[in-house]
């Protein structure tokens, strides 16, 4: 499994990907679009395939880490994951690899802020959240 995520993770970064998923030295996915659609499409292209795979993705928040616990990933690298990925794979037992954490990277980084996400803060929040 490290080995795969070694390999996942060298690629991530080599290729300029946003999501690689590898499983038993063989890529079986790997995608350059940003946001959740890619692993929702690795997930219903490879279905129970998934169970064992590592994945390496360039930001993973809590609906990749709420993600690969349904599909059943072994082993996850993220050059940025959130506290709350964090804790929800170690809750699951998802081994981790090289993640930066943040707190307020949503708060510093408005432009990434998914449609759903971005319609449900008020700019009173937001002001409340940066000021903490």
């Amino acid at each position: 499994m490290w080995e795969d995520l070694e390999y996942a993770k060298k690629r991530l970064h080599g290729k300029g990907l946003t999501l690689i998923i590898v499983k038993d030295f063989r890529v079986l996915f790997e995608s350059k679009a940003h946001g959740v659609s890619a692993f929702l499409e690795a997930l219903d292209k490879f279905g129970d395939k998934m169970r064992g795979t590592s994945v390496a993705d360039k930001v993973a928040g809590k609906a990749i880490a709420l993600l690969c616990v349904y599909a059943g990933v072994g082993a996850v690298y993220a050059s940025t994951m959130s506290v709350k990925a964090k804790q929800v794979f170690e809750n699951h037992n998802v081994h981790l690899s090289g993640a930066g954490l943040w707190k307020k990277y949503w708060m510093l980084q408005e432009g990434m802020f998914a449609p759903l996400r971005r319609q449900s803060w008020k700019s009173t929040t937001q002001k409340r959240l940066m000021e903490s």
